[in-house]
């Protein structure tokens, strides 16, 4: 009788909701997800919101304004776990982070003059589908650069780990050939001399692509890597400074838009300050193309994702 009633409290436990804007939420599946996107955060420096979004919305039933509101908000804390243990672990260089920022900024707001223009574009037919024409060009966009980013780092890191290639001798940046002034140096991250045009011509491509579709860290982590030769590890704790910095914003804007419900927020972040910690450790046990490699596939499921959505704009058309 006592072991019946411990299970039927267990299951009440399980099926705790809360209910947000109408629609009842599963706590514990709040912060499972919330310790999901923890951990994602943690091993990558990357804020998650590319996956953490479409599954609070298409999973849980939040409306995309709350989803994306609160993602943001509780990706704050998030971030700031993570970003203290890269930090104590020497994974950052602040001096190559502050520099990206600014370029990356001007982009993001490049990025969302684009959307506005978007909005006001009329749909377009396709095969006798109609599509909303901002909605077909994000995900059409979206789904094509994570792809190729999750292609082509499966493969260097595939590549890398077969040949047991040493990551720091061979991955010297491409744009480290190019001199144009002027020229820095960041010693923290290795990078003897960079042009500091490169810097703000990626940085700023890659903050319009935070502007339009919401996502960026899926792209600076290997734009680090590959365009300007930084170690993985450190490039993971100089993208976290990126998402810490995007999180303060956006949470602060969505939050004077009504658009942050702090119940959800408290229990992702439950879980997700946590395993941020715990995947921060985890890039201290693996090797630099594995952790590229983990990360394509991360990338890959976000582009799945996208897919489908893609495959119900049609059939909704």
């Amino acid at each position: 009788m006592v072991e019946a009633t411990q299970g039927l409290r267990k299951r009440e436990m399980c099926k705790v909701q809360i209910v947000i804007y109408g629609h009842a939420v599963n706590a514990l599946a709040i912060i499972v997800l919330g310790g999901i996107i923890g951990f994602i955060c943690g091993a990558f420096g990357v804020g998650g919101g590319f996956l953490l979004t479409p599954m609070l919305h298409v999973v849980l039933g939040i409306p995309y304004p709350i989803a994306i509101g609160s993602n943001l908000s509780q990706m704050i804390g998030t971030s700031t776990a993570a970003f203290l243990r890269h930090k104590h672990y020497g994974h950052v260089d602040m001096k190559l982070a502050l520099t990206i920022m600014i370029p990356m900024l001007v982009g993001v707001e490049w990025g969302a003059w684009i959307l506005e223009s978007l909005k006001h574009h009329p749909p377009i037919t396709i095969g006798g589908h109609t599509f909303p024409a901002l909605s077909l060009a994000m995900n059409a966009l979206f789904a094509t650069l994570l792809i190729c980013v999750a292609i082509g780092m499966a493969r260097e890191a595939y590549r890398r780990l077969r040949t047991d290639a040493h990551d720091i001798a061979e991955l010297r940046g491409i744009l480290q050939e190019f001199t144009i002034p002027p020229i820095m140096s960041f010693p923290d991250s290795g990078v003897q001399r960079l042009s500091l045009v490169s810097i703000c011509i990626v940085s700023g491509i890659i903050g319009a692509a935070r502007g339009l579709l919401g996502i960026g860290g899926v792209f600076m982590l290997p734009a680090l890597v590959y365009s300007f030769g930084v170690p993985t590890h450190t490039a993971i704790g100089v993208n976290l400074v990126a998402v810490l910095a995007s999180a303060i914003y956006g949470g602060f804007t969505h939050a004077l838009k009504g658009n942050v419900d702090l119940r959800l927020v408290m229990l992702m972040l439950v879980s997700s300050t946590i395993m941020a910690q715990v995947g921060a450790h985890i890039t201290t046990r693996a090797r630099p193309a594995e952790l590229r490699l983990a990360f394509s596939g991360i990338v890959l499921i976000a582009a799945l994702l996208v897919l489908w959505k893609l495959w119900m704009l049609w059939h909704a058309g």
